[in-house]
């Protein structure tokens, strides 16, 4: 039986994540409770998120571990590294590669991971008979129809034999031959010769450099706004192309975007405040200095004002200890975990 849970808030989703070490925000208000599934596939792990609200995260991925990302079925604007996943499509990491994920909207997505030797065992059992062993692609990977079809029915097939499993859980051996043949599955897809790709109208933007960069500045930026003018010439790329990345990356503008960040820094650090500590000395470490429009913004966002956030934070800390241990090892039922 897989363990699943339903969490309350972004920071929550990334600390359950396994093999995925990301910190990030959100861009807009939570409009439904994040979600979050595993199964355990022999040396194979299969997690299965729903996203409650868009976000941006960065982070690294495990380094012992192969990874493959996956959009959920319907889902639209999340990118990877700066590449678009569609319905044709899926994500590649090597171990302890860098990552960057920006969600347009909320969505669904699918992460495997393996020890690299699992792949390796896997990919050649995939090229048996054949001259060449398959290369596999580090990236973006385009794949045929048929076979991301197949990938598809395949993921809704473990999730309905783990179903009806029900709280027994299905044998061990069985749950190791779903992972092998989900991870043959990715390999197969991420071996296939890439089509004739389309030819560029214009000068290539290196949209992973793009992304990665502006979180960079954001990290630096203190107190004042960010403007594409001042990001186009640090980035080197003309103001027209920059805001068409802000718009097909994040759907939000810079000043927008840097202001969620700052004010999703404010809430942890309202949850993380001691016993006596001041909303305003809070916000004003993180650049806001006018407390009134800083207070409306965060109800918009949040949907609290942040002296509620305070108020309630020492309650939570009992609450959330161990997240990640009861997420990974806990009862194999769904979890309602605390907003933060």
């Amino acid at each position: 039986m897989p363990v699943r849970a339903q969490l309350e808030s972004w920071t929550r989703m990334f600390d359950a994540l396994e093999d995925l070490r990301l910190d990030g925000y959100i861009v807009s208000r939570e409009s439904r409770p994040w979600q979050l599934a595993s199964y355990r596939l022999g040396d194979a792990l299969l997690q299965h998120g729903v996203d409650g609200a868009p976000h941006v995260s960065a982070g690294r991925f495990a380094p012992d571990r192969v990874g493959f990302l996956l959009a959920g079925g319907g889902s639209s604007g999340c990118f990877c590294n700066g590449h678009e996943l569609d319905a044709g499509s899926l994500y590649r990491w090597s171990p302890g590669a860098d990552v960057t994920l920006n969600a347009r909207q909320p969505g669904e997505w699918f992460a495997l991971s393996a020890p690299p030797e699992a792949e390796a065992r896997v990919a050649a059992a995939v090229s048996a008979g054949e001259r060449v062993e398959p290369r596999l692609s580090t990236g973006l990977v385009k794949a045929s129809p048929d076979g991301m079809a197949a990938l598809r029915r395949l993921l809704d097939e473990i999730a309905a034999v783990f179903e009806r499993a029900g709280v027994e859980g299905i044998p061990e051996q069985a749950a190791r031959q779903l992972g092998e043949e989900l991870l043959g599955a990715v390999v197969r897809l991420s071996s296939e010769s890439p089509g004739p790709s389309r030819p560029s109208r214009g000068p290539r933007v290196d949209r992973r450099l793009v992304v990665r960069r502006v979180e960079e500045i954001f990290a630096a930026t203190s107190s004042q706004p960010v403007y594409v003018s001042s990001l186009s010439e640090a980035l080197g790329i003309p103001e027209r192309t920059l805001r068409h990345v802000f718009a097909e990356q994040y759907g939000e503008g810079p000043t927008r975007l840097l202001r969620s960040r700052r004010l999703c820094q404010v809430h942890r650090a309202l949850l993380d405040a001691p016993v006596g500590a001041h909303v305003a000395e809070i916000a004003e470490n993180f650049g806001f200095r006018h407390l009134g429009q800083f207070a409306a913004d965060y109800r918009e966002l949040f949907g609290e004002l942040p002296s509620e956030t305070i108020r309630r934070a020492p309650s939570l800390a009992g609450e959330l200890t161990g997240l990640s241990q009861r997420l990974r090892h806990g009862p194999p039922a769904v979890e309602m975990l605390p907003a933060c």
